[in-house]
Order: C-alpha cells, then sequence, then structure tokens
C-alpha cells in the first residue's frame, strides 16, 4: 500500500510539471538586415527585398526592443505563429524609417508608408506605425515588417495589445506564447518520458 502511494505520488508530481510545461515558446522572432544603394521606398518593400542580392545578416531573437538596424539598411522582420484562438491586437512599431516601412500579414501588404518615419522613442508620436483592430484568426500566421534607413538611425521596438484585456506586451516570444498553441512535438515528448518514468517506478516498487 506504501508503494502504490508513492508511485501515485510520483505520477501526480510529473503531471504537475507536465501542466506547466505544456506551454512551449513556438513563435519565431527573425530580424534580416542588409545594404542598399537609391531610393526605392514608393515601390513594394517585399519585392524589392527578394530581389536584391546583398549579404544578409540574419538572426533569432526572444525579444524585438531597441534594436539598432544601422545606416543605410534595409530591415526585415518576420515573427510566425500559431494561435490558440481568434484574437484583435493593436500592432503598435516605433521605427528609425527615414524611406518609409510597410507591414504585411501573411504574405498581404496592411500598412504602408513611403515617409520619413522617426517614433523618437515616443509610443504617442504621429511616425509611430500603429495597426489597430488587426484581427488574428484561430491558427497559424506570418507578420512582416519591412523598413529602410538610410542615415543617422536611432533604436526600433514593436509592441502590441490584446483588445479585449487591454494588456500591451513588447513583441518577444514569453508574451506571444501565451496566445499559442501548445508544441506538439513537445507534448509527444513529453508523454512519453511521464509514461516512462511511471513504469519503472511502478516495476521498482512491486519488484521487491
Amino acid at each position: 500500500m506504501k508503494k502504490a502511494s508513492l508511485s501515485n505520488m510520483l505520477l501526480g508530481l510529473i503531471l504537475c510539471c507536465c501542466a506547466v510545461s505544456l506551454k512551449t515558446q513556438a513563435a519565431l522572432i527573425t530580424y534580416e538586415t542588409q545594404g542598399f544603394t537609391g531610393n526605392f521606398s514608393s515601390l513594394d518593400l517585399k519585392t524589392i527585398w527578394l530581389n536584391l542580392d546583398g549579404d544578409i545578416n540574419s538572426q533569432s531573437l526572444d525579444e524585438f526592443e531597441r534594436i539598432w538596424s544601422g545606416n543605410q539598411t534595409f530591415s526585415h522582420l518576420t515573427v510566425e505563429l500559431n494561435l490558440a484562438e481568434d484574437t484583435v491586437w493593436t500592432l503598435q512599431a516605433g521605427l528609425d524609417a527615414g524611406l518609409g516601412a510597410q507591414v504585411y500579414l501573411d504574405g498581404t501588404s496592411i500598412f504602408k508608408d513611403s515617409t520619413d518615419l522617426w517614433w523618437a522613442y515616443n509610443w504617442n508620436h504621429s511616425d509611430t506605425v500603429k495597426i489597430e483592430n488587426l484581427n488574428l484568426s484561430q491558427g497559424s500566421h506570418r507578420l512582416e515588417f519591412y523598413w529602410l534607413e538610410n542615415c543617422c538611425n536611432g533604436f526600433n521596438s514593436i509592441r502590441f495589445t490584446e483588445q479585449s484585456s487591454g494588456v500591451t506586451s513588447v513583441l518577444n516570444r514569453a508574451a506571444l506564447s501565451s496566445f499559442e498553441i501548445p508544441n506538439p512535438a513537445s507534448i509527444s515528448l513529453l508523454g512519453l518520458a511521464l509514461v516512462g518514468l511511471f513504469f519503472t517506478s511502478f516495476k521498482r516498487d512491486y519488484s521487491h
């Protein structure tokens, strides 16, 4: 009886750990930059980016806040996420984009401004990119930001507000994970580990 109780306690402890671990940071934030010459901000920036043949510097980020891109730099930020349910956001991008910026959702342009944008580290500044009532349905989505900075650039930051709760978060993987579907692969591996641990304990308890 005592051995069975110990096995049950062990299983309960493992299941508690499982509940904490099911939320995985599956969202991906990728930041790429390349140099450019000329001014083509009036054109479709995604098309221009794909047609440039410069060296691309790419990095995965946990958070996009106060990121410095560099002078004469074409920036491309990609956010990939898998939402557990429908949600509506207000999206704000504080950019130093001397030659403009463009935002895409799932391949469709949802914002375009070819003027000199500088948010001056003020979320209420008129140059801050602001997209309200951004309806994101359950499932996978891809947000892309493109912007051009020719000189004297400052830091860049992005944040979002979940409209039903009014909670505002800096764009980071931890904040995004609270809206996401748990990673199926991680759950499967964790489940297999739980089964193995339980039966190992069960066998040990009853083999004496």
